[in-house]
């Protein structure tokens, strides 16, 4: 865990968001509180393929489904 004051911080942002997406947990002091920056834990990538048969629950989709007969 990094630690900075507010002053500190702002001469290196940009340098202290790669740090933060690297996975670097940085604490910023200003006035006695305290400003926490981590990142987010990464979303599940929404370009994959979605497995929509885990998806329909049907037990036996020839019982389920029953036509009307013709003729």
């Amino acid at each position: 865990m990094k630690r900075l004051t507010a002053s500190e911080a702002r001469r290196v942002w940009f340098g202290l968001l790669d740090e933060v997406v690297r996975g670097e947990v940085v604490v910023i002091e200003r006035r006695g509180r305290r400003i926490v920056l981590r990142a987010e834990p990464t979303p599940p990538d929404r370009d994959a393929p979605v497995a929509y048969a885990s998806l329909l629950r049907v037990p036996d989709l020839e019982q389920e489904v029953r036509l009307p007969r013709r003729g």
